[in-house]
């Protein structure tokens, strides 16, 4: 079992359709649990209620930070149908709800249709060209090897640079990508509005959603992240992650506020 397996457990109560979870710190940013890890974590809940296992969308709207310790989950069946069953959870902590997600299920394998892509998968530099990306006050990402186009972290905010980022990512410690460890990778990454602005503020979600579209296969992933628009200090971030055999298997979106420390503020 990978640390990510570990760290995402969840452990059915005698009440039903509530559990309980321990969010440990190795997936949070300053003492603040990684939103994708909280949701991973809240999708194996209303996996574990309903007949469909694979989670097909999800989306999470963040209320308020969930910290590392002990956490209760509320779920809820909404309709279960032929090949999609629906479901909600609140994630609680000291009786306040931090976040609230609804999603949907399927068996991911099995449909089959008419396929196309519109886009080409992202073409990011050779790991070995680029630099492993290294943020020591964020555990988090001392989870994570994260290979980013050379001098990346010196060239953020110069005149010029586009909100958008092209590279590859994997677990430190073994483990391979799952449908639930997507939904972190998603939000692991560092936030490309920084790559215009430098890195001079706090981007906080607001809500995240996140498409499956398969099963990744083992190896190393390659994302793109693009923000086209901010707007009265909030921003969109869009994403996609692509498997080791050039597999698209999510596409995110999130909607994320964009704070200012109160030194840098106009």
């Amino acid at each position: 079992m990978s640390i990510f397996d570990q760290d995402t457990q969840i452990e059915k109560t005698d009440q039903p359709h509530l559990y309980h979870a321990q969010l440990s710190k190795r997936w949070a940013n300053r003492d603040i649990c990684n939103g994708g890890y909280v949701m991973a974590i809240a999708a194996k809940a209303m996996a574990d209620i309903l007949p469909h296992p694979d989670p097909l969308s999800i989306t999470g709207y963040y209320l308020d930070k969930t910290e590392p310790g002990l956490t209760d989950i509320h779920v809820e069946s909404i309709r279960e149908g032929k090949n999609v069953s629906t479901a909600s959870a609140k994630v609680l902590q000291g009786g306040t709800e931090r976040v609230r997600l609804i999603a949907s299920y399927t068996d991911i394998d099995k449909p089959s249709g008419e396929t196309f892509l519109e886009e080409e998968p992202p073409t990011p530099l050779a790991i070995e060209q680029c630099q492993l990306f290294l943020e020591p006050k964020v555990e988090a990402y001392s989870r994570i090897d994260l290979y980013l186009p050379p001098n990346f972290k010196e060239n953020r905010g110069q005149a010029g640079n586009k909100s958008e980022l092209i590279g590859w990512v994997k677990f430190k410690e073994g483990g391979e990508p799952d449908l639930f460890s997507l939904m972190f990778f998603a939000d692991a990454l560092p936030p490309v509005v920084f790559n215009r602005t430098g890195p001079v503020g706090w981007v906080p979600t607001i809500e995240l959603t996140i498409h499956l579209r398969a099963k990744p296969k083992p190896g190393v992933l390659k994302f793109r992240l693009k923000t086209r628009y901010l707007s009265n200090g909030t921003l969109e971030e869009d994403g996609d992650i692509w498997d080791s055999e050039g597999n698209l298997v999510a596409l995110s979106r999130q909607m994320a506020k964009f704070r200012l420390p109160p030194n840098k503020k106009k």
